[in-house]
């Protein structure tokens, strides 16, 4: 319930951090040949360049070999530092908008006012858009939340299933 709570009061604020994610990751740099051929001939990073390269003890023709695993290694590393968080905001995202997409009728209603467009207790409207009493929305409110947790369970442990089986 915690965590449903949890998401439900940041959930606004998870989009538009995955859209900033998002675009952060579109704008990334990219590890070019140049920036391969830095590491392997920097003075500093000497076991860059020390891979089996069957027997070939030439200096150079080491980073010609090497430069592409090199430059494929960076970029991969550089992919991981950028997916990772945006991931994490998205398994949340995912979690929310699967226990709001378990709600119908009121109780959607109330909760898309609360969690997504952040009205307050005062502004929320039925679907018939007449004013809810604070009571009528508190229930709701729990109700959206005890659903939005029991999904979070769900997707959790289905998550755990598909990792160790």
């Amino acid at each position: 319930m915690q965590k449903a709570r949890h998401l439900a009061d940041v959930y606004p604020d998870l989009l538009q951090q995955r859209e900033e994610y998002r675009q952060a990751f579109l704008d990334r740099p990219v590890c070019t040949w140049d920036d391969a051929f830095t590491i392997l001939t920097s003075t500093e990073n000497n076991d860059a360049g020390r891979v089996q390269t069957s027997g070939i003890s030439d200096h150079t023709a080491r980073i010609a070999l090497n430069i592409d695993s090199v430059m494929e290694r960076e970029n991969r590393n550089i992919v991981q530092a950028y997916m990772t968080p945006y991931q994490k905001v998205s398994d949340e995202i995912e979690m929310f908008e699967l226990g709001m997409n378990r709600l119908n009728g009121r109780t959607l209603c109330v909760a898309r006012q609360l969690f997504v467009e952040r009205k307050r207790w005062n502004d929320i409207t039925d679907e018939e858009g007449y004013p809810l009493g604070r009571s009528s929305v508190q229930f709701e409110r729990n109700r959206a939340l005890e659903t939005i947790a029991a999904a979070i369970a769900d997707w959790t442990e289905r998550r755990l299933y598909a990792i160790y089986g």
